[in-house]
């Protein structure tokens, strides 16, 4: 099976239209081949300087947070059914650029489409409360959105995890300005379109890939009120002093250790399959993967032992090789 992109230059979503980076641009490679797939533009401190300016306006004039909470809903919810829309085409083009195979993309474009679907009911639930006073006070909380959310994404879930921090962000009424991996930074430009088809008003999204040096902008910027970060650690700690002096309200997601117990009367059967979803799904790239297995030792051998065989056993290949909805080896 040979499938290609549908372009082979892919231009930044900076404040409502599709534009060339001031940076240049780049070529994203596919994993499997090491061939170049397309190129990618590129954003500079520039390019982000005008995202961040014009989620701000939006911000500031209401145009998005003096919306109804349905409409913002309903938004959302079109988000949700354009990437349904452009199912195959959405899968495929995480499959080319990130590796997994074509039934994981499809698992990542549900995961996102239900998202959208689930903030976007969510958005008209959003609602303060009311505290018990005596007969002269009356005590009520209203929430506010931060502002202008500055989210740096990962690429091991280009859709999934850009679209988790999208929906909500947009449901509490930020504008939201996203710099996406360099490693699979096509796949958001679905999402750039779907948020532009669902009618956001131009600047409350902006999605681009940038290197690391912009990035660094974007996170010391003086106009943004909100950081959202998913990498690693040593990237994250980066971010966070970038951030510092602005003394930014933030959400950083490193990963884990998760670790399995396999006791002295633990049942290899059992412990196998559930191996194999935890330790290959997408490669092992995803935050709660079975990144250690803690074993009693009277039963090391045989478990490493029949470990070693599944590893052995399961075929390594192009993603877009795979079988699709029909290809379920986990």
């Amino acid at each position: 099976m040979t499938r290609q992109l549908s372009q082979n230059y892919w231009p930044n979503f900076v404040a409502g239209t599709f534009r060339h980076g001031g940076a240049g641009k780049f070529g994203v490679r596919d994993p499997s081949n090491g061939n170049t797939l397309a190129e990618q533009a590129l954003a500079d401190a520039v390019d982000i300087n005008h995202a961040v300016s014009e989620a701000r306006r939006v911000y500031e004039t209401g145009a998005l947070t003096n919306l109804h909470p349905g409409e913002r809903g309903a938004m959302l919810r079109k988000v949700g059914q354009f990437l349904e829309d452009n199912f195959d085409a959405v899968r495929e083009t995480i499959t080319l650029e990130q590796g997994k195979p074509l039934f994981e993309a499809s698992k990542e474009v549900r995961f996102a489409v239900a998202i959208f679907d689930y903030f976007g009911s969510m958005a008209q639930s959003l609602e303060g409360r009311s505290v018990p006073g005596d007969a002269s006070r009356f005590d009520f909380t209203v929430y506010e959105p931060f502002g202008v959310s500055a989210q740096i994404m990962p690429a091991h879930y280009p859709v999934y995890i850009l679209s988790r921090t999208l929906a909500v962000a947009l449901a509490a009424g930020n504008s939201c300005v996203m710099k996406t991996s360099e490693l699979a930074p096509i796949s958001a430009t679905w999402l750039a379109r779907a948020v532009e088809s669902a009618g956001f008003p131009a600047g409350a999204v902006s999605i681009f890939c940038a290197d690391r040096e912009a990035g660094a902008a974007l996170a010391s910027h003086s106009d943004i009120n909100h950081l959202v970060f998913v990498g690693t650690k040593e990237a994250a700690a980066a971010v966070l002093a970038n951030a510092a002096n602005n003394y930014l309200p933030n959400i950083v997601e490193v990963g884990g250790t998760s670790p399995t117990l396999f006791f002295e009367d633990g049942s290899i059967d059992a412990f196998l399959p559930e191996a194999r979803l935890g330790l290959y799904l997408n490669a092992g790239q995803f935050c709660c993967a079975m990144y250690r297995v803690i074993v009693h030792e009277s039963r090391y051998e045989e478990v490493v032992g029949r470990s070693v065989e599944l590893a052995e056993s399961l075929k390594v290949g192009p993603g877009i090789e795979s079988d699709g909805e029909d290809f379920q080896p986990y």
